[in-house]
């Protein structure tokens, strides 16, 4: 079993090439760089990543996501980037265990990253984030069931905020107040009155 992240002896220019033949099964998505860390003897945990090119995320698949990302609880928002209109990555600081990053595919995926990428811009969703919600702290990770959508509640002082992701259809991020009140979202929708 071998993990192909960088020039190998018998690779030509930049390309990554095995010694021999070999079965492909999978890839890493995101920053390969943190295999440069990995010592002899580290365990790594190699675990299977669903995109919506695949098979959409399931109610089922949801919840148990919910487990993994129970460790970024208490965690404190450090900075908030939105370099693509459905991509929201949230730099989260907890102490003792420092620094992780929250990547919210909107519609499709969420998964936690060690390394950020260099985000050049942050588009309007994101600055309103940054506005209202910078410095907050996650304090409950949350399915509204049976849905496939996710609620973040954050958290200062007396003040509470919810940011409500769903990931069916193109889905959305919605940004309400502690009494449900929507403040913002990503998409906007208007319905006709009945």
């Amino acid at each position: 079993f071998c993990i192909f992240f960088g020039k190998t002896p018998a690779s030509k220019g930049n390309e990554i090439r095995a010694a021999s033949k070999v079965n492909v099964f999978g890839k890493i998505i995101g920053e390969a760089k943190a295999f440069k860390k990995v010592k002899n003897g580290d365990l790594v945990i190699i675990e299977k990543f669903w995109h919506m090119k695949l098979k959409q995320i399931s109610s089922l698949d949801l919840y148990f996501l919910l487990k993994e990302l129970e460790i970024l609880k208490d965690s404190r928002i450090d900075k908030i980037y939105q370099p693509e209109k459905n991509l929201l990555v949230f730099s989260l600081y907890k102490t003792n265990i420092g620094k992780r990053l929250l990547r919210i595919d909107i519609g499709k995926s969420i998964f936690i990253a060690e390394e950020k990428e260099e985000y050049a811009e942050i588009l309007g969703f994101g600055q309103f984030l940054r506005k209202h919600i910078d410095g907050y702290l996650l304090t409950e990770i949350e399915q509204i069931e049976p849905e496939r959508i996710l609620r973040l509640t954050f958290e200062i002082k007396e003040e509470k905020k919810r940011l409500c992701i769903e990931f069916f259809g193109k889905g959305n991020a919605i940004l309400c107040d502690e009494n449900d009140i929507i403040l913002n979202s990503l998409e906007h929708h208007e319905f006709k009155d009945r």
